[in-house]
């Protein structure tokens, strides 16, 4: 079209009319998002990631999504649908640092500490390292005791950062000689007075 016309002040019609046609043309889309992105209409922005997101990838879709959150929350300061759009984006791809982040943070300050201990869980599954696990499992038993009193789930996650094993005997790993280091020596505290004060 543009070497056709020569009209830069269509091509933006244009590309919406082919974009219309096929949402996954990723032509129109750079082009549209470019554009948008220039002229600073955010809406318009949001409105062609949508598209392309629509009949796209899982990998495709998340990586929409997680743009989608970031310009609700830093252009146009809409919270609700960034946390909309980080939660999709964090459900397709739990491994986002990004999305995760954010509903860590999020999910405190308004104290939805379900939401947090499945983001928690969700986020852990996906960790390759067993180290890597411990803090998430030290505060996922951490908010079970302290802002659910939870008390029987909170043993399940500090025997998790202990190091016991399957049968509840104390299993000396490495994970558990390190950590003290990982998350202080404040949760085998608790842990301690948790399951001893019923003896």
């Amino acid at each position: 079209y543009r070497d056709i016309l020569h009209q830069e002040d269509k091509l933006p019609q244009l590309y919406e009319q082919w974009l219309e046609l096929n949402p996954t043309c990723d032509e129109a889309v750079t082009y549209l998002l470019s554009h948008y992105e220039q002229q600073n209409q955010w809406k318009e922005y949001i409105r062609v990631l949508k598209l392309k997101a629509e009949d796209s990838e899982d990998n495709v879709k998340a990586d929409a999504y997680l743009r989608i959150a970031k310009i609700s929350l830093e252009q146009l300061s809409e919270r609700a649908d960034a946390t909309d759009f980080f939660e999709k984006a964090f459900n397709l791809a739990p491994q986002t640092s990004e999305a995760y982040d954010y509903l860590n943070a999020f999910y405190r300050k308004d104290r939805k500490w379900d939401k947090l201990i499945i983001l928690q869980k969700k986020w852990t599954e996906n960790l390759q390292n067993d180290y890597q696990k411990v803090a998430p499992y030290a505060s996922i038993a951490e908010t079970y005791l302290f802002k659910q009193s939870n008390k029987d789930d909170a043993i399940e996650y500090f025997e998790k950062v202990r190091g016991y094993n399957a049968k509840g005997t104390y299993d000396k790993t490495e994970i558990n000689n390190h950590i003290d280091l990982t998350v202080g020596m404040e949760y085998t505290y608790y842990f301690d007075i948790i399951t001893n004060e019923d003896n």
